[in-house]
């Protein structure tokens, strides 16, 4: 698991070794092995009467299991192996941290520490009188900056905006240009983000003044490029060579230098009459999957063979609501448009299941939603087996998050946000809400109707986001 490189074969066998292990011990996993081999997955808790959330590793042992969901310091300790305070720790380094920061800011919130480092959050609390117009104090805005494990705050100023650290790189977003950067543990070498998004470096693709594609470690990937287009996770990015389109070589290459040869680029170029591959193309469970303009979605694996000829076009997306990921592998299978219906493809482009004439959609948390000839929707898991039904006539979207199934209704072309509908992970039903299903804060979810309910059911009521 602490390998560097990327490989298809090490992850088709993580796919079937959860696929074992989903069977074995009635569990779903929400997420893949990581390379600490933990996984996140959801089993039922002998004291109550559904699935909680756990983390297990490659052998099968659970190492821990919540009363509901863990917390974010739980899960970077027992997921990512990350050395963590104890909350009242915690609690008490937000106060001290408080005393040490100017004027009346306060330290909101510390981040699960990352590689000995946490995040924090900073506010100025608005003031119980009326301030001031003359002023220069900007109350209720949010600052952040960077602390080690013994609570020592890494720099003098603080950001505008900032990304958890990873791999001696700081994403910040500045307060003086407001642009994007990466910057060093040394505090003296600033990498700008060629993207005005600040998201984790732990990928850390960067492109130099010269256009050469480099990695958070100076070392230069590619020569000069012609085009370089990032995947939708950034884990990734297309590198094109050569002065048209029809002479450009192409590959994919990950941070750690690694090149995917795509050879018959050039040919899907003369078919689709367009220039680009869309920046929604994505890298997921070894898979490559490619959105070509005007053409469709190709799978290719880290040798650069194709996967599979089964593949659909982007309006074959695009017809269905609740399609947004449908281009890309999720938890070891694709979705596939063949003449009789919908399937799945796995990672060595075999076809599984049976056919579903309407609709499939992505595997998430273990679950995804399909509907019969009959016009049924239902949930199956991954190898097949039907879960649950729901009775809901059409369906917008389903999502699944925090061990609770999303079920938005359309009707007549209309969608149904008041009408959202969630259930547990064995299809039991909780509550109709009226907005999507998010998260309060780190201990307890919000389904939003008349009335508060709490990851449980449970009425709650709410002041500020404290609860009563």
């Amino acid at each position: 698991m602490g390998s560097n490189s990327y490989n298809t074969q090490r992850e088709i066998d993580l796919i079937e070794l959860e696929l074992s292990l989903e069977k074995d011990l009635d569990i779903l996993f929400e997420t893949g092995f990581n390379q600490y081999g933990r996984a996140l997955c959801w089993k039922k808790h002998p004291g109550f009467p559904y699935r909680t959330q756990c983390v297990i590793n490659l052998q099968g042992t659970i190492l821990v299991q919540a009363n509901s969901y863990l917390n974010k310091y739980d899960r970077a300790e027992y997921y990512y192996k990350e050395k963590q305070l104890t909350l009242v720790k915690l609690s008490e380094l937000k106060e001290d941290l408080s005393y040490k920061l100017e004027g009346s800011a306060i330290c909101e919130d510390i981040d699960p520490f990352n590689q000995g480092i946490a995040r924090i959050k900073i506010v100025v609390p608005f003031p119980d009188h009326v301030p001031s117009p003359k002023s220069d104090v900007v109350y209720g805005t949010s600052e952040y900056n960077y602390i080690n494990f013994n609570g020592d705050i890494i720099f003098s100023e603080n950001f505008a905006d900032a990304a958890n650290y990873s791999d001696g790189l700081f994403p910040v977003r500045s307060f003086k240009d407001r642009e994007c950067y990466y910057l060093r543990i040394d505090k003296t070498s600033l990498l700008h983000r060629p993207q005005p998004v600040v998201i984790s470096s732990m990928y850390g693709l960067f492109i130099d003044s010269n256009y050469h594609l480099i990695n958070s470690f100076d070392k230069q990937l590619t020569n000069k490029c012609t085009t370089i287009t990032y995947t939708d996770n950034h884990q990734i990015a297309l590198v094109e060579y050569g002065p048209y389109t029809y002479d450009k070589k192409c590959c994919f290459i990950f941070p750690n230098g690694q090149k995917v040869p795509y050879l018959d680029i050039k040919a899907e170029y003369e078919k689709s009459h367009k220039d680009g591959i869309r920046r929604d193309s994505a890298f997921s469970n070894g898979i490559i999957s490619i959105v070509i303009e005007g053409y469709g979605i190709k799978h290719i694996n880290l040798e650069g063979q194709l996967l599979s000829k089964v593949h659909f076009s982007i309006s074959d997306l695009l017809s269905y609501h609740s399609s947004v990921d449908l281009h890309k592998f999720s938890q070891g299978f694709a979705v596939v448009k063949t003449p009789k219906g919908f399937n799945y493809i796995n990672q060595r482009g075999e076809l599984l299941l049976k056919e579903f004439k309407n609709f499939a959609g992505p595997f998430s948390s273990g679950l995804a939603l399909v509907k019969n000839e009959q016009g049924d929707y239902y949930f199956i898991d991954r190898r097949g087996k039907k879960r649950f039904n729901i009775s809901i006539p059409d369906v917008y979207r389903s999502i699944v998050l925090l061990g609770r199934v999303q079920v938005t209704p359309i009707e007549n072309d209309q969608i149904k946000f008041e009408q959202v509908s969630i259930f547990d992970l064995d299809g039991n039903f909780m509550c109709e809400t009226t907005s999507s299903l998010s998260n309060l804060d780190d201990q307890f979810s919000m389904f939003l109707k008349e009335d508060y309910l709490d990851w449980w059911g449970n009425k709650v009521q709410y002041h500020r986001g404290v609860r009563q």
